[in-house]
């Protein structure tokens, strides 16, 4: 279960005079075949220093410390964390890779040409979207892997990614609709004519796909806001036309261009998306992509605009605890403690206790919910938030679904919560000292 105790938890975590924060504790460990503490290696620890800033000297020392038989179950929880491209050009680059056993080698090149290939298709496929959405006076705003593969990382297939994610405005919806079914795209999630987003429509974005069932996906988004997290998809707070506003160019991937966000914007982004219910900073992959943004804000300006605007957007909290994360469990630089970039700012119970899970590595999918309850003041709020959570309507559970709505069954949706209840239940109870067991998935 681990070693140490709570890992890093001060001041020194985020101040870049004291280095690098003390990664890994009191998370999963490797065992050579023995019980001696002295044979154990925080598997943790070696993935942290992966998805953090390079540092080499510690780097190779991470990697030196894993016995051989260990590095199968390395390779495999890279995979499930999104990291296993990454790995692999980190032991590329320190000269490492040929000191592993090599049927692990071999599985980590192929982890990182098959991340390579599948990101060579998705740009492809956005090559031609992107003009014929400009041609429909559909601009967009490239979000998400798309952006951050090209932009944050040394090389576009080391950040793994499932659909392609962009934003429009919200009247310019039904042209950017028009282009996409002229390419042979249409949304799976709204069978027929192009539903019209209101205020009590369920999503905040549409996955559009061809009949081809390996065709590249696309998320056309209408609002920055994952609908996962009731309320804040229809608060209004940084709506598109600003984000446009502020958007910058910037060149992708084989030799593409594209409008993406500014780095305050795409910080907050960052951090919803790695508190977003279904994610809860359950994989390191959102953590290394935060980390990797937050070196924009040392300019002149730029962390007092992301504060500002978290602040106006009302996820100053949910901020504080995913730059807390991303310094302690990522080795992100930050400028000291974030909650003194929002005056008064301080951790509640639900928060302190999603970090100290977070620490024990007891990620999983769901538990960010203890922080968006923490957001809400008074029982009253915090039971309307729970059930629009895990029991929203007929017409969004069939929405999500991609069904009609006379087949969303509401015993169905209880049959899901039931388990998953119990699996966080087991998770917490008995997460055991190994790999976390979740299933590996792309959709990342």
């Amino acid at each position: 279960r681990g070693e140490g105790g709570r890992g890093a938890g001060s001041l020194r975590a985020y101040s870049p005079h004291f280095g690098p924060p003390p990664l890994g504790r009191g998370l999963f460990c490797i065992r050579n075949g023995t019980t001696t503490p002295g044979r154990q290696l925080p598997m943790f620890s070696l993935l942290s220093h992966v998805a953090g800033p390079a540092d080499p000297a510690a780097f190779a020392a991470a990697v030196r410390a894993v016995p051989a038989g260990g590095w199968a179950r390395v390779r495999i929880a890279a995979l499930e964390e999104g990291l296993s491209p990454l790995l692999c050009f980190r032991l590329r680059a320190a000269d490492l890779l040929g000191a592993l056993p090599g049927p692990v080698a071999e599985a980590l090149r192929r982890d990182h040409l098959e991340s390579s290939a599948a990101n060579l298709v998705r740009f492809d496929a956005l090559r031609a979207v992107l003009p014929a959405l400009e041609e429909a006076s559909a601009p967009s705003i490239v979000l998400k892997g798309a952006a951050i593969a090209g932009t944050l990382y040394e090389e576009p297939g080391l950040r793994p990614m499932g659909d392609v994610d962009l934003l429009v405005e919200l009247e310019r919806l039904p042209a950017a609709d028009g282009a996409l079914r002229a390419l042979g795209y249409a949304p799976v999630d709204a069978p027929g004519a192009l539903p019209v987003p209101s205020g009590d429509f369920p999503l905040s974005s549409l996955d559009y796909r061809t009949k081809d069932p390996m065709s590249v996906s696309f998320h056309l988004h209408w609002s920055l806001w994952n609908s996962t997290i009731p309320g804040l998809a229809r608060s209004g707070s940084l709506p598109p036309k600003d984000l446009f506003a502020r958007a910058v160019q910037a060149f992708l991937a084989h030799g593409l261009s594209a409008r993406v966000l500014s780095p305050p914007d795409l910080a907050i982004h960052l951090c919803e998306h790695l508190l977003k219910v279904p994610h809860s900073a359950s994989r390191l992959v959102w953590l290394a992509d935060l980390s990797r943004a937050l070196p924009a804000l040392s300019a002149p300006g730029g962390w007092a605009d992301f504060a500002a605007r978290a602040r106006e957007a009302g996820i100053e909290r949910p901020a504080v605890v995913a730059l807390r994360l991303a310094g302690e469990l990522a080795g992100a630089r930050l400028p000291g403690d974030p909650a003194d970039l929002f005056a008064g700012v301080r951790l509640r119970a639900g928060e302190r206790l999603f970090c100290a899970l977070a620490r024990r590595g007891r990620r999983m999918p769901g538990l960010s919910i203890l922080v968006h309850l923490s957001a809400r003041r008074g029982l009253s709020a915090k039971a309307r938030f729970l059930k629009a959570v895990l029991f929203p309507s007929a017409s969004a559970l069939a929405r999500r679904a991609g069904t009609p709505p006379g087949r969303a069954s509401r015993l169905a949706r209880l049959g899901e919560v039931g388990r998953a209840l119990l699996h966080a239940i087991r998770r917490l109870l008995f997460p055991g000292s190994g790999v976390s067991g979740r299933g590996v998935d792309s959709r990342l």
